[in-house]
């Protein structure tokens, strides 16, 4: 039961408080984890003692661990998962703004950081970070890219949409 939502501040003075609806408390709650997630590697794993033992060991650090015993290129399981974590956590946040900017005149921009945050998480898991994909000028040429590509596509083929009223 959700009360009316009132302008008014001396009703809200007098005890009548406006109850957040389900979507919004969602939203909150994924704000929050999003905000939260890079350090979950404090829940799996311990410092100088590996994953803790109250984690399931469904094989994931063996399978990511070389021959050199080093985890997708770092030197812990701890730190690729605080890594990894932190970049999934920007990745989603981009994409959350974007789908949330629905109608806004800069959405298709915020296909960018989605993209190279995106790109970025593929370097991580596929132990690219030492390899010219990683490189400073790929990076640039794939936001570079990236970027006309949206541009062209939206100024020249979303302007139909634009006129319309379709975004």
């Amino acid at each position: 039961m959700t009360t009316k939502q009132n302008s008014n501040p001396s009703e809200r003075m007098n005890g009548k408080r406006e109850i957040p609806k389900k979507k919004d408390f969602l939203k909150w709650v994924g704000i929050i984890m999003m905000a939260t997630l890079p350090f979950l590697h404090d829940l799996i794993t311990s410092s100088g003692e590996g994953t803790n033992s109250w984690v399931p060991d469904l094989g994931i650090e063996k399978f990511l661990t070389d021959e050199e015993g080093y985890i997708v290129g770092y030197s812990s399981y701890r730190i690729f998962l605080y890594n990894l974590l932190l970049h999934l956590s920007i990745h989603l946040s981009f994409l959350g703004w974007f789908l949330d900017a629905h109608g806004k005149s800069y959405r298709a921009a915020l296909l960018v950081p989605v993209g190279v945050s995106f790109y970025q998480l593929i370097m991580i898991l596929t132990n690219a970070r030492f390899t010219e994909y990683n490189s400073l000028t790929s990076k640039f040429l794939v936001v570079l890219v990236l970027s006309l590509l949206l541009g062209v596509n939206y100024f020249f083929y979303g302007r139909d949409k634009r006129q319309k009223g379709i975004t």
